[in-house]
């Protein structure tokens, strides 16, 4: 009699599939704890900005592979969803991990509870006799606090932040990656809305803001209240990083 269930999934395929399902897990895992290792220790002076960039260079490159990864499974996850039949099930959980690593870096929309900081000019005269500017390593340290504190993405000014990203100054103008912003400077968070607003009432980073005149107000967003945070929407490209080619491939 001829066989009508269609194409079987053989032993070998499903240990495959498995150890695929597994690598996209661990992503998901080492995403997170790459986001928390960046924060653990939020700079409290300036002298503390070499050492928070040095850190931050080795969590790109540990971005960058965990990315590549990613591009991988995904390319696995269409070999496989090509093949139909009773792989659609392993396919369909594939997907599902895949779509989880995108979300954990980044590369999804996402929204849920969370904060929005605000950074604005105090209204009245503007403060003589000391520097009132804001400098790309402020931004920096809110957003390492809020890492550190709950914070599952962020986003500045509208520009989503992954590992990868960079906040600098360049001739006077703020940029997020290669995109310009200006104030107000608006930081989204999700993630633990009151373990955020803990954080950052009782850090002096707040204060200092306040001391060159800038309002500090922090927004929480709860229960049927959330926050909106876009995709990464630039290319993710790897600088050393090259796919393998391998045979069968």
């Amino acid at each position: 009699m001829a066989d009508t269930q269609g194409p079987q999934v053989t032993g070998r395929s499903k240990r495959t599939l498995y150890i695929i399902l597994f690598a996209a897990s661990l992503i998901v895992g080492f995403m997170a704890a790459v986001q928390i290792s960046t924060v653990r220790q939020p700079a409290t002076a300036r002298s503390d900005i070499v050492e928070l960039r040095s850190e931050l260079a080795q969590q790109q490159a540990k971005q960058e592979g965990l990315l590549k990864t990613l591009d991988d499974l995904q390319h696995q996850l269409e070999k496989y969803q090509a093949t139909g039949g009773n792989r659609a099930g392993m396919a369909e959980a594939l997907v599902q991990e895949v779509q989880d690593a995108r979300r954990q870096a980044g590369l999804e929309p996402a929204s849920g509870p969370g904060v929005i900081v605000t950074i604005r000019d105090l209204p009245g005269p503007a403060i003589t006799g000391q520097d009132t500017h804001v400098y790309d390593w402020m931004l920096q340290m809110i957003v390492n606090l809020l890492y550190g504190n709950g914070a599952e993405g962020i986003a500045l000014n509208g520009q989503r932040l992954i590992t990868t990203s960079f906040i600098r100054e360049v001739n006077g103008v703020m940029q997020v990656d290669t995109h310009p912003i200006s104030m107000p400077y608006v930081i989204a968070a999700v993630g633990d809305p009151d373990r955020m607003q803990a954080a950052l009432t009782i850090n002096p980073i707040v204060q200092d803001y306040r001391q060159i005149g800038k309002e500090v107000t922090i927004e929480v967003r709860k229960g049927g209240e959330v926050v909106h945070l876009p995709a990464y929407h630039d290319p993710v490209e790897f600088r050393f990083a090259k796919k393998e080619v391998t045979g069968g491939s």
